[in-house]
């Protein structure tokens, strides 16, 4: 029985061409598995974190301009917040209209001519008001220069809103020094 066995495994030799067909299917197998088993879901998870990757970088860039958006903002809002501690401090607290009346009195008494002061109206901007005060008067050039000058250096927080200004004839004025007839008004500041 062993000589018949190798008998038939002698006579299971492959030619050329069972061989040649065998290694095609071989190959054929081998790589059909390893296209579906291994290149494929190589090639889906690469195209899966090219895509997390590509989502992260617009993540970057967005969080970048919002970074400076929101630090040109934050500067915005530190700026208005300065702006309105500027308003609140030292703003017209409790000052009343007679402190007003005196220190504009003293600044004009002996730069002008025929001087009225009268307040306005208030204007209300929620947070903080404008009270408005107008003076009216007859001075000179440099006398109303030195008006100017005194008002903005003011205890007071305030702003020239609106100043009218008529240069009058040599005829009509009292004195030829008190030529220029002005009426400013200004706006303080208060709480």
């Amino acid at each position: 029985m062993t000589a018949l066995k190798q008998g038939e495994i002698s006579s299971m030799k492959l030619s050329g061409r069972e061989k040649w067909a065998i290694i095609s299917s071989v190959s054929i197998i081998v790589f059909i598995l390893y296209f579906f088993y291994f290149y494929q879901p190589i090639t889906a998870e690469t195209s899966n974190i090219i895509a997390r990757l590509s989502a992260i970088e617009r993540d970057v860039k967005n969080r970048r301009t919002l970074d400076s958006e929101l630090k040109r903002l934050s500067n915005e809002l530190a700026s208005l917040y300065d702006e309105l501690d500027f308003l609140y401090t030292g703003s017209f607290e409790g000052i009343s209209q007679a402190e007003i009346i005196l220190f504009l009195e003293n600044l004009i008494s002996h730069s002008a001519i025929k001087k009225i002061i009268r307040f306005g109206e208030t204007d209300d901007y929620g947070t903080y008001k404008v009270a408005k005060v107008i003076l009216n008067m007859d001075t000179n050039y440099s006398n109303l220069k030195r008006i100017i000058q005194g008002i903005e250096q003011a205890p007071w927080k305030n702003r020239i809103e609106q100043m009218r200004i008529v240069i009058k004839d040599k005829e009509d004025s009292n004195s030829q020094n008190y030529n220029i007839e002005s009426e400013i008004t200004i706006g303080f500041y208060c709480p």
